[in-house]
């Protein structure tokens, strides 16, 4: 009887464990009046009505966080919104009932804008970083945002749209799509930053309106990786795997006078993959006005497609040393579409032509800066890796080199030590003085040589 009777209060006290261990949730809406924190002894917080944060106020949210938002709630910001968390301890917005109901982060146009320097750091101003977005829910701005290391996942409809034409960062964030029949990652309206994202199964991938600089994002998966219209600058992105068998059509859209496409990878992409034969396909569509368009130094080839460049704009086209698979003349003209197709279009230059690809998804370290004329090239190794997207490869020089550096930020590199002064030959020693370190990503090492400092 004595030892049944400690089972029962055995079983009892784990059941109340078992209920009160953790937070009670906290019950969030209306209006926030003054400075506020949310905590992470507080979470999860509960919005059971809108959340608003007045004008001249500041909201700060703490690493781990949970925000979970009833149906028809949404969250706007009139004031500050600090909301940073860190790699192990993301903060996370989501639903509490999954619904078709998009939830909105709306910051107004009397927010505390963000501001950053030349290298693109935080300084202050509103900032989202290192949370986790559980769709749908959608930010839109009217101020400059700095937007950085997140996850934002279920897209459906327009994840972030940026309306402000003051700039703002959008970079080392990953964006994973629910469908693709209406979801955009990123649409922005002006002279944003937007770098080193990974984005992937989504109807369109970035719209850039006017003078957007768009740069070393991969962009996998989607209907279309790219729209822009005016004056922006699009280099060093790699598109791949991109097409819609159900919709085919472009999935580059360049339109706007003195837009550049350079350095891109466009390749392995599926723009017609059931070889529909009642109309002509093509990878890159060129519209609108393109007076001082430049479109150089990409990769362009294995596209699946009638024609790799359509140019149905009344300009002509600067393409000049890009890489078509081939170093076959004719076979390149084949792929292009322009006044010789239609003498209502302008022309695409494209001689002189690249003979072999580039290979973008590289890059090239040397201690004289020169790295035997590859490029890009860097005289340290971490300078090629803050540079560096995510899956680059890191080719370095045989020699001396400092190691003790850190990667902080979310993406995985390779560094191949032991090259020789051209590049083309690995047989030399690489040698790091001090041991890498990586507190966010991977690092991998090949054919290096690490020794203490």
């Amino acid at each position: 009887m004595a030892v049944r009777t400690f089972c029962i209060i055995a079983i009892l006290l784990l059941s109340f464990f078992s209920f009160t261990d953790g937070h009670a949730d906290t019950n969030v809406g209306g209006n926030i009046t003054q400075n506020t924190t949310w905590t992470l002894s507080g979470s999860p917080y509960i919005v059971t009505s809108t959340v608003q944060v007045l004008q001249g106020v500041k909201l700060t949210i703490e690493p781990g966080v949970e925000i979970k938002f009833e149906p028809y709630t949404d969250f706007n910001v009139g004031g500050e919104l600090n909301a940073i968390g860190t790699q192990s301890q993301r903060i996370i917005f989501k639903q509490k009932t999954l619904s078709y109901y998009n939830t909105i982060l709306m910051f107004t146009s009397t927010c505390v804008g963000a501001e950053f320097d030349s290298e693109l750091t935080y300084e202050s101003g509103c900032i989202i970083q290192f949370c986790k977005f559980q769709a749908p829910i959608n930010i839109r701005s009217d101020v400059p945002l700095y937007i950085n290391n997140n996850e934002l996942t279920g897209i459906t409809y327009t994840s972030i749209k940026l309306n402000s034409s003051d700039s703002s960062v959008v970079k080392n964030n990953k964006f994973v799509g629910y469908s693709r029949d209406q979801s955009i990652a990123i649409d922005a309206k002006s002279k944003s930053f937007i770098q080193d994202n990974v984005i992937d199964y989504l109807r369109n991938g970035v719209i850039g309106h006017s003078k957007n600089f768009i740069k070393s994002n991969i962009i996998k998966n989607c209907k279309t990786a790219i729209k822009t219209s005016l004056e922006n600058a699009i280099t060093y992105n790699r598109i791949t795997k991109c097409g819609y068998s159900l919709d085919p059509g472009p999935i580059i859209v360049l339109s706007g006078d003195n837009t550049v496409f350079r350095n891109n990878t466009v390749v392995g992409n599926l723009v017609n993959p059931n070889n529909y034969e009642m109309y002509d396909y093509w990878a890159i569509q060129i519209s609108g006005n393109a007076y001082g368009m430049v479109i150089e130094y990409n990769d362009i080839f294995d596209n699946y497609c009638d024609y790799e460049i359509k140019n149905q704009s009344t300009d002509d086209i600067d393409a000049k040393y890009n890489y078509w698979g081939t170093t076959d003349d004719a076979s390149i003209n084949s792929k292009i579409y322009d006044y010789f197709d239609n003498i209502n279009y302008g022309k695409v230059n494209y001689i002189p032509f690249a003979t072999e690809p580039y290979e973008w998804s590289k890059c090239y370290v040397s201690s004289d800066g020169i790295c035997g004329g590859k490029e890009p090239c860097y005289e340290t190794i971490e300078e090629a890796i803050n540079a560096s997207n995510t899956d680059f490869s890191i080719l370095v020089a045989d020699g001396d080199y400092d190691g003790s550096f850190t990667l902080n930020e979310n993406k995985s590199l390779t560094l191949q030590g032991g090259w020789d002064a051209s590049f083309k030959v690995q047989n030399g020693t690489t040698t790091l003085k001090g041991a890498p370190k990586a507190e966010q990503g991977s690092l991998t090492m090949q054919n290096l040589n690490i020794i203490p400092n």
